[in-house]
């Protein structure tokens, strides 16, 4: 995947020599780990918390693809996705979700969403799972934006319970 998205952004002006991903993420520490798995894979990560910042934040940025929070609290992934859809039918989006319902996965098929990630809700899962579609090693370590020491405290109760 990362691959195809690098090919792509090889087409682009020696300007802009990285790929851009907007990330759609209202959650801070979500949002760290996971520009931290894009930028890891040499891709520039612009934020967007908002449907409407997404769009703007994509076209502005001449963006190689777009993802999607599909719980996040303002507007849906699928509204946001149709929306791009009608100006740039050939986006590619990535769409993260805790757990899909019949119609999230009737959306997903419709709008042609590139990747639907069921994390279950649990950001490590999901941290994972965006590593191996781009390519990343699963070991690489992510900072955490709420920690002084950047170690994930959850990571830490799970050692100290082993």
């Amino acid at each position: 995947m990362i691959k195809q998205v690098l090919d792509r952004s090889s087409r682009k002006s020696e300007l802009s020599a990285a790929p851009v991903v907007v990330l759609v993420e209202h959650r801070d520490d979500v949002f760290a780990r996971l520009k931290h798995c894009f930028t890891t894979a040499g891709v520039c990560v612009t934020r967007a918390k908002s449907s409407a910042g997404a769009i703007e934040r994509y076209v502005k940025e001449s963006a190689d693809l777009l993802v999607v929070n599909a719980d996040q609290t303002e507007g849906t992934a699928w509204l946001l996705a149709a929306k791009l859809r009608l100006t740039h039918p050939a986006a590619r989006i990535w769409v993260y979700i805790r757990r899909p319902s019949t119609f999230d996965l009737d959306a997903a098929n419709l709008l042609a969403i590139e990747e639907l990630i069921e994390y279950g809700g649990r950001v490590a899962d999901l941290q994972a799972q965006v590593q191996d579609r781009l390519g990343v090693s699963v070991d690489t370590k992510v900072p955490r934006s709420d920690s002084l020491t950047g170690i994930d405290p959850l990571e830490a109760v799970a050692w100290v319970a082993i």
